[in-house]
């Protein structure tokens, strides 16, 4: 039989997003020179519930981080196996 794994959910994508804006408000602090990648970056995870996106909507506009990693490899692997 085939374990069942359930579709990511808007709490899971949400809280990935909290999680990521909280771990790079360092790039944003006024001390520093602006960091136009983390800018986009940021503004780009504050916009992922504009217009009341699906879960779908949500994890399609879910932006790499400035490095190139994908924050929710975990949920998008869960859907695409």
């Amino acid at each position: 039989f085939e374990e069942f794994i359930p579709a990511p959910t808007a709490r899971e994508i949400l809280t990935v997003r909290f999680n990521e804006l909280a771990s790079s408000d360092w790039t944003a602090v006024a001390d520093r020179d602006p960091m136009p990648k983390w800018v986009t970056y940021r503004k780009a995870l504050r916009d992922l519930t504009d217009n009341g996106k699906t879960v779908e909507a949500m994890m399609a506009a879910f932006p790499k981080r400035p490095d190139g990693s994908d924050p929710i490899s975990h949920l998008r692997n869960r859907v695409h196996g």
